[in-house]
């Protein structure tokens, strides 16, 4: 797979930001918070989407007897347990209005810390396939806005990190699915994949103000989910 097919994704979501974060700087402003909503949710509606497809496998794949659903709830179980220690011990903001102090590193969290940068990046990687960085994209690209908008903070210093944290991830996975001969239909894959599925859709049910599990807390089960994955038929 060439460079430009399994990084690609990582190029729009830096772009995505910086152009989000210049229009809530000129723009932001005169946007009616009440549209603002309109198109999270609409996002959410995507999300949702995406989420259900990413999650199907679950329903085939099975652990032994037992259906690929219980291993998945019970990682998904411990991560939110561990995932609520490290957040605690980081201190890390869980919503917009946590990063009025430290704007910059802040937004770098807001934008990098969750399973939509690790799942994307490694399916960029692995299959060439963006989907993921694209909606990704478009939740920073408006977040970006509405914090350039309240803060006037220059937002395009976050596309650098941003880059230097998920090109390597997509690059990495890119190798790693060399090593497998059919990725598309290895369950060391598909587990994986589908574990995040359940966290997209949890993601999609926040931007559609519905209640929700905490997806911020829960990415420690979607690191471990590969170990796993190496167990699932």
């Amino acid at each position: 797979m060439s460079f430009w097919s399994a990084t690609w994704g990582t190029w729009f979501n830096a772009g995505a930001v910086v152009l989000g974060g210049w229009l809530g700087r000129r723009f932001g402003h005169r946007l009616p918070s009440e549209l603002q909503d309109h198109w999270r949710r609409w996002l959410g509606v995507i999300t949702v989407l995406l989420g259900l497809r990413l999650a199907a496998p679950l329903l085939e794949l099975e652990l032994g007897p037992l259906p690929a659903l219980l291993p998945a709830l019970l990682l998904l179980l411990a991560g939110s347990a561990i995932g609520r220690r490290l957040n605690r011990s980081l201190r890390l903001p869980a919503r917009l209005g946590g990063l009025r102090e430290g704007v910059l590193p802040g937004a770098f969290v807001l934008f990098c810390a969750g399973p939509m940068t690790l799942l994307g990046c490694l399916r960029n990687g692995a299959f060439g396939d963006a989907d993921l960085l694209l909606v990704k994209s478009s939740l920073d690209g408006v977040a970006a806005a509405v914090l350039a908008a309240g803060t006037d903070a220059a937002l395009a210093w976050v596309a650098a990190p941003l880059l230097a944290l998920q090109l390597p991830l997509s690059l990495a996975a890119a190798r790693l699915s060399a090593l497998i001969s059919d990725p598309q239909s290895s369950p060391l894959v598909q587990f994986p994949s589908a574990v995040g599925g359940l966290m997209v859709l949890a993601l999609a049910l926040e931007l559609l103000d519905c209640p929700a599990p905490s997806v911020s807390q829960a990415w420690p089960g979607l690191a471990l989910a590969p170990v796993v994955g190496s167990w699932i038929r």
